[in-house]
């Protein structure tokens, strides 16, 4: 279970290394052809990736997410579609809407998000945590129809509840309102209210942009006819993409009930749709609500028990998962996780989401980044001012610059005045670097880190002079020299005055093993799995 653990830790290290990769690469590229090929190599490794975990939690989180989620977004993305597209304001929105089951919810509709009390959700996790996994202990004594109930059950409430977890923690995260991914499928009135408004809703938007939508599309003047195959190809699709998944869990041949399940609904709510738009007694005579949500939800648990589940009860899926929840149950009882702690937990996000609401502010637009890829600095003055450690930037402005200026003003020339304002600036930032390694080094301070900042100081001046020249305006440096120069001038810098002191009294060896020696702690305190 630890090296399960460990696997899925560099597996979503690797994600989000790819992820971003597609963000910063795959915008810059013109063409949809090579977009597409810019980002296929993510895909056949998001695919591959869940062949590699044994347990069916990890498999099937990684599947879901990764394999049945991220590749059509990327794919999307690079065809300037789908939930990617625009692209998102930063990385971090990027990164989670890439490989997290969530969508933005851009014009939030109160009425229908809230429709249901906060407490019902409560009630479904007393339901699964308290009910269903405990009364799987005298599963021998319960009947096999009434197993197949459970499992039903089971299945929806797992997804439901991690997914609605998922999503409130990436809400908070983020500062944004999602839509959420499922909404009370057991009171659906039809197969198409089921699957389109109310059953794991990321997945049925992704099926229609990448599925139903192009087929519709496909003729400029379509015909109910290609509606009809839209909708059994959308169907199609995902019998195929839920064959993949089971492959991934049970890495046995598949046997395509699963397919023929979905095929079986998508030729059911093709004929229920083309029967409510073409009839005019179901017009004229609808059923009854109750009658119609009766009929649906048992003609999807009797089809579900017929073509969906056979096949992980066959394997033994279903047992793993329920043995996995339990397993995990009790780690967390073992852990003594206090539910005091976790409470304290949520009312800390609600009021962190309250006061956003409040003050009716994007939470992104008040936190500021503290780097700004400093890697893409096109001069010092860029790289100290706007890339590189932005909080102690604005503090040195506020305590050193601004007020150097204000003072030499007084006696000479504004430009002269920035100048020095500029200079004094580097100096103390070189002081205080010399305070901290000598907290650090317990050494007597060399002064070459001073010496470090003032020649950056030295330099930041004469190129800021040197750009109020003329002959500068006239002929500006490529931004791609420029850059080359900045870096080179940094590293080199660097590598002659900032890092030896620190070589020399072995912070670096020190700090790779306290760090190594806090994963080993967290490792053994946290993440400790009874033999």
């Amino acid at each position: 279970m630890e090296e399960e653990l460990k696997l899925f830790i560099q597996v979503w290290v690797s994600a989000i290394i790819s992820v971003t990769y597609c963000y910063y690469l795959t915008p810059k590229i013109k063409t949809s052809l090579l977009r597409l090929l810019s980002v296929l190599p993510v895909c056949v490794l998001f695919l591959i990736i869940p062949i590699f975990f044994s347990t069916v939690h990890s498999s099937f989180t990684i599947a879901f997410f990764l394999s049945g989620l991220a590749v059509p977004k990327l794919i999307l993305f690079a065809l300037e579609k789908g939930p990617l597209f625009p692209l998102p304001p930063n990385l971090p929105h990027f990164v989670c809407f890439a490989c997290f089951p969530i969508k933005l919810q851009k014009k939030p509709n109160p009425e229908n998000t809230n429709h249901f009390p906060k407490w019902v959700f409560a009630l479904k996790v007393f339901i699964f945590g308290a009910l269903l996994l405990q009364a799987y202990h005298y599963k021998q004594f319960l009947s096999t129809n009434f197993l197949l109930g459970l499992y039903a059950l089971h299945i929806y409430l797992e997804l439901e509840i991690s997914l609605t977890l998922i999503k409130f923690l990436v809400s908070i995260t983020l500062g944004c309102d999602l839509e959420p991914q499922f909404n009370e499928p057991y009171l659906a009135t039809s197969l198409h209210d089921f699957w389109g408004h109310r059953w794991n809703l990321m997945v049925s938007k992704i099926l229609w942009l990448a599925v139903y939508n192009p087929i519709r599309q496909w003729r400029a003047k379509s015909s109910e006819w290609d509606r009809f195959f839209a909708i059994f190809a959308t169907f199609l699709v995902s019998g195929v993409a839920h064959e993949i998944l089971y492959f991934y869990l049970t890495r046995e041949k598949p046997t395509w009930e699963v397919t023929w399940f979905f095929v079986l609904h998508g030729f059911c709510m093709a004929a229920e749709v083309a029967l409510k738009r073409k009839t005019k007694l179901v017009q004229r005579w609808p059923v009854n609500p109750a009658v119609s949500r009766l009929l649906t939800v048992g003609f999807v648990f009797v089809t579900g028990v017929w073509l969906f589940s056979p096949q992980p009860i066959r394997h033994g899926l279903m047992e793993r998962f329920i043995n996995e929840d339990l397993f995990l149950i009790d780690f967390f009882n073992q852990r003594r996780l206090k539910s005091s702690d976790f409470y304290f937990f949520l009312f800390l996000c609600k009021q962190r989401k309250e006061s956003r609401t409040d003050s009716n502010t994007d939470i992104t637009e008040v936190v500021e980044p503290h780097f700004h890829e400093p890697y893409l600095a096109t001069s010092l003055q860029d790289f100290w001012g706007r890339r590189w450690n932005l909080i102690v930037s604005a503090s040195l402005r506020a305590i050193v610059y601004t007020p150097v200026r204000r003072v030499c003003q007084r006696v000479m020339s504004s430009d002269y005045a920035m100048l020095i304002g500029v200079f004094a600036t580097f100096v103390t930032s070189g002081v205080a670097h010399e305070v901290v390694f000598f907290y650090i080094t317990r050494a007597m301070p060399t002064g070459e880190v001073a010496l470090f900042f003032l020649l950056h100081g030295v330099c930041t001046v004469a190129e800021v002079a040197a750009k109020r020249t003329a002959f500068v305006r006239r002929w500006p440096v490529r931004p791609v020299v420029s850059w080359m120069f900045t870096i080179a001038f940094v590293n080199v810098t660097a590598g002659w005055l900032f890092f030896p002191q620190l070589i020399r009294n072995n912070l670096g060896e020190r700090c790779s093993n306290e760090i190594s020696l806090l994963i080993d702690f967290f490792r053994s305190k946290l993440f400790y799995f009874p033999q």
